[in-house]
């Protein structure tokens, strides 16, 4: 009987680990192939130029009036 109990016990024991080490292995290989469907997709979406937006206009260059009155230039801060 207890010969029996240890045997049942080695057994479950065995049976649990390979079960886990049958898990990694499908759990490593579904994430490989997962990647590499991902990775062909992501290749076939080629980004085509022609879809891309037109540049923004540029703003038109402000027009600067130019001094109309040359004085006699004096220092801003008193010295």
């Amino acid at each position: 009987m207890l010969i029996e109990n240890k045997l049942q016990e080695k057994i479950d024991r065995y049976t649990a680990d390979q079960i886990k080490i049958c898990r990694r292995k499908i759990l490593k290989e579904a994430t490989e192939k997962v990647d590499s469907m991902l990775f062909a997709q992501a290749k076939m979406q080629s980004v085509d130029p022609v879809d891309k937006p037109p540049l923004p206009i540029k703003p038109a260059k402000p027009i600067i009036k130019q001094a109309t009155e040359t004085g006699e230039i004096k220092p801003v801060l008193g010295n």
